[in-house]
């Protein structure tokens, strides 16, 4: 069903507010015009038909705009109820998109700071203009219900912080996304803290059971869905939370139908716990100590003036963490790999004198590393079970090539391309196979053995990641 993607990021996400979050889904598709939101409403909401005669129309709830539609062939004044208004908007958004689409340039009513170019975006225009629309009509209503410490609060420090910040930030109504009302919000917004519920809800700790936590939200949602019409009119498709704590995944089995199409932004986006990618949305987990805020991004060193290859520091969980600290474990000075950083050293001063910050995954999804190497300008290479052997192998590759400056690079690479022959002979494969002529592939060789050497070279300039990518493309 193409209603349940509410949760994909679509255009422009904030790591910091979650804009982003339902703008596609609500906006619908350029090509969809969001019909099932449409939908929902409509089963939800039967439009009434007009009298014969104009006659006094009920005042509707919650004070909607009333706009007169006078023609010449009907007098009649036309009320448009909140759902047709906001549709109105999306339908404006869509077509400024399409515009921009064709156009090849975007309609802005105040000057970008950033515009995007380049091949990462499958539409640069139609990206960019999806965020100039997005944050000039994007809101979100913060539901009143409830109280302190479970409801309106959460963490503001540690590894639950980015939980507390967004609660805070969108409390406060500081944001641009903030609706003043709720019959002009795209999205709900119910702000519990999974963590402080957590927190307090089990104390004394008798049992992990989730029955409490389940309870509680349970109960949240029934007291907003009786007093508004809002979850009950999408099925609660609109509405979302923010939670980092690892529990969040396990409010869905007390209610499947419930919260079938509630969509949850968790840190702990792992599938095998409940994480649904085509609805729900995965949020970067972050790590601030008391009394320091949000970091502010530049904080590190030009490309040229760092002296490490690459670093990491964390605890031994994890299969890949495991092998990582077998490897390289306190072994070199370019790659600094560390269980624990030695007495007088300082975990941020790595981080902005390092050209990689490594994420070996552990036992969970979440790591605040890489918001960590976002905000000090590193490469975040993250290493999972799927890709550890071989990172590994090409980290010792890189020693071998860049520190000990040992280089017989295309006596290598002509021996690589006999082993490649000895096992496509191995798998059965003859000359009668061949689709194209031998020329072809003369070319094709030489072209890739050029490249594997360009690739090599391009190791004093920091590229790792590209000639990763490069060669397993090669290889594929």
């Amino acid at each position: 069903m193409e209603g349940i993607e509410v949760g994909r990021t679509g255009y422009g996400q904030s790591a910091c507010d979650g804009s982003g979050m339902a703008w596609r889904y609500l906006g619908g598709d350029v090509s969809t015009g969001g019909e099932f939101y449409r939908e929902i409403i409509n089963k939800k909401t039967p439009a009434s038909s007009p009298a014969p005669t104009p006659i006094p129309l009920p005042k509707p709830s919650f004070n909607p705009t009333i706009i007169s539609n006078t023609s010449a062939t009907d007098h009649h004044i036309r009320v448009k109820n909140n759902v047709e208004r906001i549709e109105e908007g999306l339908a404006r958004a869509r077509a400024a998109i399409r515009q921009a689409i064709i156009s090849r340039n975007y309609t802005s009513d105040r000057e970008e700071l950033f515009i995007p170019r380049g091949s990462i975006y499958r539409n640069p225009y139609e990206f960019h203009q999806s965020h100039i629309e997005m944050v000039k009509r994007f809101k979100i209503w913060t539901y009143r219900e409830g109280e302190p410490p479970l409801v309106h609060d959460g963490p503001l420090h540690y590894i639950y912080s980015i939980e507390g910040q967004f609660i805070d930030e969108m409390e406060r109504g500081l944001r641009p996304f903030a609706a003043h009302h709720p019959n002009e919000a795209h999205t709900f917004f119910l702000p519990f803290s999974i963590a402080n519920a957590v927190h307090y809800l089990y104390r004394p700790l008798i049992s992990y059971a989730r029955d409490p936590l389940q309870h509680f939200v349970i109960d949240y949602v029934n007291i907003i869905s009786k007093k508004y019409p809002y979850w009950n009119r999408s099925s609660g498709a609109d509405h979302f939370m923010v939670s980092c704590h690892d529990w969040a995944p396990d409010i869905n089995p007390a209610n499947p139908k419930l919260f079938e199409h509630f969509v949850r932004v968790m840190c702990n986006a792992n599938t095998s716990e409940g994480f649904i990618p085509r609805r729900d949305v995965s949020l970067a987990e972050t790590y601030l100590l008391p009394g320091r805020g949000i970091p502010k991004p530049g904080q590190g060193q030009s490309p040229g003036d760092r002296l490490i290859l690459a670093f990491f520091a964390g605890g031994e969980h994890g299969y890949v963490r495991k092998l990582l600290l077998d490897h390289w474990k306190d072994k070199d000075n370019e790659i600094q790999v560390h269980e624990y950083l030695p007495n007088g050293q300082n975990y941020s001063n790595f981080m902005v004198q390092t050209k990689y910050c490594l994420c070996p995954s552990g036992y969970e999804v979440a790591s605040p590393r890489i918001l960590e190497s976002i905000y000090s300008e590193d490469i975040s290479s993250s290493l999972s079970p799927i890709f550890d052997a071989f990172v590994l192998k090409e980290l010792k590759r890189i020693y071998m090539y860049n520190r000990l400056q040992f280089n017989y690079g295309w006596y290598f690479t002509f021996v690589q391309g006999f082993v490649y022959l000895g096992l496509l002979y191995l798998q059965g494969f003859t000359t009668k196979q061949m689709v194209n002529p031998w020329k072809t592939y003369v070319k094709l060789s030489a072209v890739l053995m050029g490249s594997h050497e360009l690739t090599k070279g391009s190791l004093a300039f920091v590229n790792y990641l590209a000639q990763f990518m490069f060669k397993s493309t090669k290889v594929c």
